[in-house]
């Protein structure tokens, strides 16, 4: 059994690119017009309702990295193996695992591409969204600030960053950050204080 992994492993290996042949993907200065950077000097994020009640949101999470995709899948299809940036966001409720939204940003050869997951509590799963540029954006006027560049996300369950209120609508502008969520059921919305 041990010589069988051996030469499944040796054939992978040997199907794959050395390092030097892969491609990287790297962010430009028009892809970051795309990318809330504003986090990276942000340690809370405050959201205030019509009744001035409050949520804030941590950064649990802000990094830029390079990771390796591409290859063989468990399915038997294949891509090609290249290396992209990264960029990831996770925003949450302090001390809270579940309670949280997950952003994250790759480049692709001629494109970038944006997922978001979006958990619940206590823990019962997550939704699931990905979008590809060019966006599907929209116009959101808050206070004195227009966000032009929001993705809306509607949940197919309910999201709690609260006791009392479950949120499944979000607002999330590519170059912002989340900038609102609402409770729909019960006509709550809460926005970001600028």
């Amino acid at each position: 059994m041990k010589k069988i992994i051996l030469i499944v492993f040796t054939i992978l290996m040997g199907c794959t690119k050395g390092t030097d042949d892969v491609p990287f993907y790297e962010f430009n200065e028009e892809d970051y017009k795309f990318l809330p950077t504003v986090y990276e000097n942000l340690n809370v994020v405050r959201f205030i309702n019509q009744f001035d009640e409050e949520i804030i949101l941590e950064v649990q999470l802000y990094e830029i990295s390079k990771e390796r995709v591409g290859g063989i899948s468990l399915d038997g299809g294949s891509s090609p193996i290249a290396d992209v940036s990264k960029f990831e966001v996770k925003l949450g409720l302090q001390g809270s695992e579940c309670s949280s939204l997950y952003f994250f940003t790759y480049k692709d050869i001629d494109s970038i591409k944006s997922w978001f997951e979006i958990n619940d509590t206590p823990c019962n799963g997550y939704s699931t969204y990905s979008f590809e540029k060019p966006y599907p954006m929209t116009q959101l006027q808050i206070g004195n600030t227009t966000y032009d560049k929001v993705l809306i996300l509607d949940t197919d369950f309910t999201a709690a960053f609260s006791n009392e209120y479950e949120f499944n609508k979000f607002y999330f502008d590519l170059k912002s950050g989340i900038v609102g969520f609402d409770d729909t059921v019960n006509n709550i919305e809460f926005r970001i204080v600028n």
